[in-house]
């Protein structure tokens, strides 16, 4: 029989109802606001999980309604909206609330997301330009380079504020190098990665995981020693 110490998990619910119990027997008078901080800690999650699974649910119900016989006499505009804008826009979202959930995320970049959900909704504007051109509708050329233009530059600059620490750590030069070489060739994959519109649908399940590999590593865990 091994008398190694072992680690175990605590789930967070147990440690919440260690917490309350040691406020109610030694700090009766804490205890109300005990209550609260527990509530908030327990319903914290609540939100990039509902975000994710909103994500995933609006990116298979336009991917099933594009795939029907009702997309061609339907409101089709309104589908690939939310498959390339609504989408992608509520699966960051939903990392970034998970980011500031997690204890192990010192700082979330909230510029980084805004700048993401902002590239979400010009990419959705970009396709929308490109397809009426496709079937047939005058559009001006200037107005579709300049939609995807931007779109590049937000989601690049997504990426170059997430990566900002580290370009902070270069010289002048190399971190202009690297700043324009995140921006450009950053931005234009994440705007063509969702130009063939059901990717998105990857984007929303990555965005599923990523919020549940998150919260399971919330678990507490401990070493017990051997009896």
């Amino acid at each position: 029989m091994s008398l190694s110490p072992r680690t175990v998990e605590i789930p967070d619910d147990r440690v919440l109802r260690d917490m309350l119990a040691d406020a109610k027997r030694n700090h009766p008078e804490r205890a109300w606001k005990e209550s609260i901080m527990a509530a908030a800690f327990k319903v914290r999650w609540a939100v990039p999980v509902v975000l994710s699974v909103l994500s995933a649910v609006v990116a298979i119900a336009a991917v099933a309604f594009i795939a029907s016989p009702a997309f061609r006499d339907g409101p089709d505009a309104y589908a690939r909206i939310a498959l390339v804008g609504v989408a992608p826009a509520l699966a960051i979202l939903a990392v970034a609330c998970a980011a500031q959930a997690s204890s192990r995320v010192l700082h979330v970049r909230w510029v980084a997301v805004l700048l993401g959900v902002l590239g979400a909704v010009a990419t959705s504007v970009a396709y929308e330009l490109w397809y009426a051109g496709v079937d047939g509708t005058w559009i001006s050329n200037p107005a579709l380079l300049i939609s995807v233009g931007v779109s590049v530059l937000l989601y690049g600059g997504a990426l170059a504020a997430l990566t900002n620490p580290a370009l902070r750590e270069m010289p002048s030069f190399l971190a202009v190098v690297v700043f324009g070489l995140v921006v450009l060739a950053g931005g234009s994959f994440a705007v063509f990665f969702a130009f063939p519109m059901f990717s998105t649908v990857l984007v929303a399940a990555a965005a599923i995981v990523t919020v549940l590999l998150m919260r399971r590593g919330e678990q507490r865990k401990v070493v017990v020693a051997p009896a």
